[in-house]
């Protein structure tokens, strides 16, 4: 019932060209921390500039309907 942290293709794959062991272990041992949360109602710019390298996503939370979107580079890329 909560996020506990989140994977990223760059980072999966640098992870396993680094160990291919790795794909023997938990999914914990490469997860990273979890993608952040903001409202449904954050500015654009606002959630822009949260979507880094570090942090390819970034979790949107329209509260009145309990629903929860994932939102990319690539989505906002599409939006302009």
């Amino acid at each position: 019932g909560r996020l506990v942290g989140s994977l990223n293709e760059a980072h999966l794959y640098a992870a396993l060209v680094g160990n291919p062991a790795v794909r023997r272990e938990p999914v914990a041992s490469v997860m990273l921390p979890a993608f952040p949360f903001v409202d449904a109602s954050t500015p654009v710019d606002l959630l822009s500039r949260m979507i880094t390298v570090e942090n390819p996503a970034v979790l949107v939370r329209e509260f009145a309907t309990e629903k929860t979107f994932i939102i990319t580079r690539s989505d906002l890329l599409r939006m302009l």
